[in-house]
């Protein structure tokens, strides 16, 4: 799984881009943040999938291309769909759990995360 390296790095900039920018000070802001994430994750994602192999990874995802290819998708398509869908949720929901997390800690624990500024 060594080519998704690539997206564990695209994930930790961006999510360290989003802290620094402030993103996840609101849910308002964190979710679009998440799904911004979500399509770069994806979109990177899908053809290394494809491309290298064969649309078969790991877990739900591959669960999920498989059960659209058993609907008739041809397999780009279903790797495309599986991968960016999948992402798109879990991303989104990933930094919305931040952002709740961050407003709801103790203040001697926030003042740790000077990005919070609440």
């Amino acid at each position: 799984m060594a080519p998704f390296g690539v997206i564990q790095v695209v994930i930790a900039f961006y999510a360290w881009g989003a802290a620094r920018a402030g993103m996840f000070k609101r849910l308002t802001t964190a979710l679009p943040a998440g799904l911004l994430l979500g399509l770069l994750a994806g979109g990177t994602a899908a053809p290394i999938s494809y491309f290298l192999f064969g649309g078969a990874t790991s877990g739900g995802v591959t669960a999920l291309t498989t059960l659209l290819r058993f609907f008739g998708f041809p397999l780009q398509v279903a790797v495309f769909i599986s991968s960016m869908g999948t992402d798109l949720l879990d991303k989104t929901i990933a930094f919305g759990l931040v952002a709740v997390i961050l407003r709801t800690l103790p203040d001697h624990l926030a003042a740790r995360f000077p990005a919070l500024a609440r």
